[in-house]
C-alpha cells in the first residue's frame, strides 16, 4: 500500500485538480475500467467495516493495490506518464484517475493504517487543500456513475489473455531471447472466430495492454504456421501465444521498436 501511494504521489507532483482534471467521458476504456473496479472495492470495504471484518478489508485493499494497480494499471500507464507531453489529455487522464483513487483510498485505510494514511494525506494537501487531517475528511461512498459492469465484463477475457502473454514473455526473457518486453512482438493465434473478433476489437490497445512494441492476431495458423515455441493459454486456452522479436529500430524516446524509426 505504501509503495503504491508513493508511486501515485510521485506522479501527481505537477497535477492541479482545479485545472488539469479530465472529464469522465474523455477517459479511455482502461481508465474507466480501473475507476469501475475501484468503486467495487469501496463497496466491499465499506461492507467489511460495517461487519467489523477488518481482516477482509485489509486483504481487499492489499489485493487491489498489488494486482489491479501495481501489476496492471500502473504498469501499463508508466509510458503515458513518462513519455507523453506534460499537458497531453492522455497523461492528464491518467493523473485524474490516480488522484481520484488515492484521494479515496487514503480514507479507506485510515482506520487500520492510521499513521500511513495521515502521512499520505499531508502530501495530498500539497496538491489540493483539504481537511487538516484525513480523519476529518468525509468518508468515501460508491460513485455509481463510475461503475460500468458491461465494461468490466468486456475486459474479463483480455485480462486472462494478458496473463498468458506475460507468462510467455517471462519465459523468453529467462531464455535471453528478449530483455525488455518492448523488444517483443506478440503473435496470438486462435481458430475461434468469436475470440478472433473479440481480440480485433482490442487491436488498437493490445500493444499498450501487453507493454510490447507490436502485436499480430491470426485466425487459425494463417501464413505463420504454429511454431513449437507457441504456447497454449493456461488462463484462456482458446489462444496460442508466440513471442518473436519486434521489427524495426528502437525509439530513443519511448523505447518502442518501430519500422518507421
Amino acid at each position: 500500500v505504501r509503495n503504491t501511494a508513493r508511486f501515485i504521489l510521485g506522479n501527481l507532483s505537477d497535477f492541479n485538480p482545479d485545472t488539469d482534471v479530465v472529464s469522465y467521458d474523455k477517459l479511455n476504456e482502461l481508465d474507466r475500467l480501473v475507476l469501475s473496479n475501484f468503486q467495487s472495492l469501496v463497496k466491499r470495504v465499506n461492507e467489511s467495516y460495517d461487519k467489523f471484518e477488518f481482516h477482509s478489508l485489509y486483504h481487499e485493499i492489499h489485493n487491489f493495490c498489488a494486482v489491479d494497480l501495481s501489476s496492471f494499471y500502473l504498469d501499463i500507464i508508466k509510458d503515458r506518464l513518462y513519455t507523453a507531453f506534460d499537458d497531453s489529455v492522455e497523461r492528464r487522464a491518467a493523473q485524474t484517475v490516480l488522484h481520484q483513487i488515492i484521494n479515496d483510498l487514503v480514507k479507506l485505510i485510515a482506520p487500520v493504517l492510521s499513521f500511513t494514511a495521515e502521512e499520505i494525506w499531508q502530501y495530498l494537501r500539497e496538491i489540493e487543500k483539504g481537511e487538516e487531517s484525513v480523519f476529518l475528511a468525509p468518508w468515501p461512498e460508491v460513485n455509481e456513475n463510475y461503475r460500468d459492469r458491461n465494461l468490466e465484463k468486456k475486459w474479463d477475457n483480455i485480462l486472462k489473455i494478458r496473463k498468458d502473454v506475460l507468462k510467455a514473455l517471462e519465459i523468453k526473457r529467462g531464455e535471453g531471447f528478449i530483455g525488455n518486453s518492448l523488444e517483443a512482438q506478440v503473435n496470438i493465434y486462435t481458430e475461434d472466430k468469436e475470440v478472433y473478433d473479440y481480440l480485433i476489437s482490442f487491436k488498437e490497445q493490445l500493444e499498450t495492454i501487453f507493454i510490447v512494441s507490436k502485436t499480430d492476431i491470426v485466425r487459425g495458423e494463417g501464413e505463420k504456421s504454429f511454431s513449437s515455441d507457441a504456447s497454449t493459454g493456461v488462463e484462456f486456452p482458446a489462444v496460442k501465444v508466440l513471442i518473436t522479436r519486434a521489427p524495426g529500430e528502437k525509439c530513443e524516446r519511448c523505447w518502442c521498436y518501430s519500422e518507421t524509426v
